[in-house]
């Protein structure tokens, strides 16, 4: 975060200084705050943002920053707290739907328990599923870049792979540059869909990261840009490897 914080301050300046020399005299400092005059951006998107508390409606004050930087700065927050200032945030709910790096993990959603024993009830790993499932299907798919996956398989289901199905369907979209995907348990039987590589991501993917399934490709995938390859626990064959 203290990194993000720099790298905001510096991308601030760096604004602030370019407008200065664009539009001197039309831009204002107020309180050290970049205000623009512009007039497609003459409402800070924070200040459009009203809650409800007690019954009265309160504004929420805010710089006048263009929509670019409140954007960059929503992406610069982990994950638990842009999807955080998405519930309060008019501004930050539209740009949760492009938010480029989705981690779902044991850690991040569900920390209180360790979803790997084997004692773990399926209900906790339904509600772990819902929780992922609720952010995807508040996500558009577009612009994300990472994604970070782990799957947990609910004992005796009749469709234990529905869910991953759908959320790789959302998540891996062309321009995704890394995807890490861990199943669980290791003798998960789930068959990796291909097909999204090749016709998705071909021309972008530099990581990938799978382990516990089946990776059958019948065609080549023509993964150009791809730089780094692990396989944990993957059932492939040789030629196909």
């Amino acid at each position: 975060r203290i990194m993000g914080l720099m790298a905001l301050n510096r991308l601030i300046s760096r604004q602030r200084e370019q407008k200065q020399k664009r539009n001197r005299g039309r831009i204002e400092a107020n309180n050290g705050w970049i205000a623009s005059s512009l007039a497609k951006r003459n409402r800070s998107p924070c200040r459009q943002d009203i809650n409800s508390h007690g019954g009265k409606k309160v504004r929420y004050p805010g710089p006048d920053l263009p929509e670019d930087i409140w954007r960059h700065i929503h992406f610069l927050l982990p994950m638990q707290d842009a999807a955080r200032a998405a519930r309060i945030s008019q501004s930050f709910r539209s740009s949760w739907k492009c938010y480029p790096n989705l981690t779902f993990t044991n850690e991040t959603m569900c920390s209180k328990e360790d979803l790997c024993m084997r004692t773990t009830g399926s209900n906790v790993i339904r509600d772990y599923n819902n929780k992922i499932d609720h952010v995807l299907r508040n996500h558009s798919g577009a612009g994300v870049k990472k994604l970070r996956l782990e799957y947990y398989v609910i004992p005796h289901d009749a469709e234990p792979y529905h869910h991953l199905t759908s959320w790789l369907q959302i998540a891996v979209t062309p321009g995704i540059e890394q995807l890490h995907l861990t199943l669980s348990p290791r003798d998960a039987t789930f068959n990796f869909p291909c097909m999204l590589l090749s016709e998705r991501c071909h021309g972008s993917i530099q990581y990938l990261h799978l382990a516990n399934l089946d990776l059958h490709p019948t065609f080549q995938l023509g993964l150009r840009t791809l730089k780094t390859l692990h396989l944990y626990n993957v059932h492939i064959t040789g030629d196909t490897l």
